[in-house]
């Protein structure tokens, strides 16, 4: 009995039955996680923003620093930064 063919001996690009190095009935692999992401924290800001820029928001949930560390630490994913105003 023969045993199995690669699929590149055979010139086949994709998967037909139970071919070696086949991997279609396998997940993809996962994709790249998002590129790291630098959060802002000011707690004398008078609004909550949304972390993502060192300046006061000028609504809530607006572009600017997040003004709580319970809100700022729950925001954070691995790889984050967390800059913590000097003026705090």
């Amino acid at each position: 009995m023969l045993g199995p063919i690669p699929k590149h001996a055979l010139g086949l690009s994709g998967c037909a039955g139970h071919i070696v190095g086949c991997d279609d009935d396998q997940p993809p692999p996962p994709s790249p996680p998002d590129a790291d992401v630098t959060h802002f924290l000011n707690g004398d800001c008078n609004l909550a923003g949304n972390g993502l820029q060192p300046d006061c928001a000028g609504e809530v949930g607006g572009i600017g620093p997040f003004n709580d560390i319970s809100l700022a630490l729950l925001s954070l994913a691995a790889g984050d930064v967390l800059q913590i105003a000097s003026e705090w």
